[in-house]
């Protein structure tokens, strides 16, 4: 993963910001004690598998669970929840 600074041009890789011996391909992201994990439609669309057109059909469905939080203009749902719903619809 690569981010670009504005100013300078530099690029700067994940590893420059990794902790010292943490190797940044086996962090799949940090787990806060208490706080759920929330992910948007295009964050469903890439959990099951499909398209993003094809997730905003989904996230209507009456089975799929409801949202749990809204921030800047996007629906959130919990990420065990869209797992839980993807294990018990698989084909």
């Amino acid at each position: 993963m690569e981010t670009r600074s504005a100013r300078s041009g530099a690029v700067r890789t994940l590893e420059e910001h990794s902790p010292a011996g943490v190797d940044p391909d086996e962090v799949v992201a940090p787990v806060v004690d208490g706080l759920a994990r929330l992910v948007d439609c295009d964050q469903v669309a890439t959990r099951l598998g499909v398209a993003r057109r094809d997730a905003a059909l989904i996230v209507e469905h009456p089975q799929f669970p409801d949202a749990v939080g809204y921030f800047r203009g996007r629906r959130l749902w919990k990420a065990a929840a869209v797992d839980d719903w993807r294990a018990y619809h698989r084909d």
